[in-house]
Formats: structure tokens, C-alpha cells, sequence
């Protein structure tokens, strides 16, 4: 949704715990462009760790999911 969420869950050094956390951005151009500011303040960020292509099927976006997990 917005940068600020991604940093202050990475950076927040207030947390108890550890957390390794990752963010991954979804493509798709079947779904509508929505125009309010939530939908859009990330389409200029370049700080996710991983980018997925999502314009094909459910299970070839858990498949695609899947391998980053095992990725990590």
C-alpha cells in the first residue's frame, strides 16, 4: 500500500522479535486501475525483494509463490 509500511515493518527496531521480512509485488493487467493513492504510491517504489508476473492461473501463482519461499 504505501512505503512508509514497508520501512517501518523492516527497519522498526521497537519489535521484541526478529522478523525476516520480505516484500513482493503482484503484476497483473487484468485488474482494473484503481486511481486512489493506496493503489498507486507503490508503482514507483523499487525496494521489493521479489516481483511476480500474476496474468495467468491460480496455481501458477501459488507455484510461483512457492519457489520463493523455498527461496528463502
Amino acid at each position: 500500500r504505501f512505503e512508509f509500511e514497508i520501512n517501518a515493518i523492516k527497519n522498526d527496531r521497537l519489535l521484541q522479535h526478529t522478523y525476516n521480512i520480505i516484500s513482493i509485488e503482484l503484476l497483473s493487467d487484468r485488474s482494473p486501475k484503481d486511481k486512489h493513492i493506496s493503489e498507486t504510491h507503490l508503482d514507483s517504489y523499487n525496494q521489493f525483494d521479489f516481483i511476480v508476473d500474476n496474468n495467468s492461473t491460480i496455481n501458477k501463482l501459488y507455484s510461483k509463490i512457492n519457489k520463493i519461499i523455498l527461496s528463502l
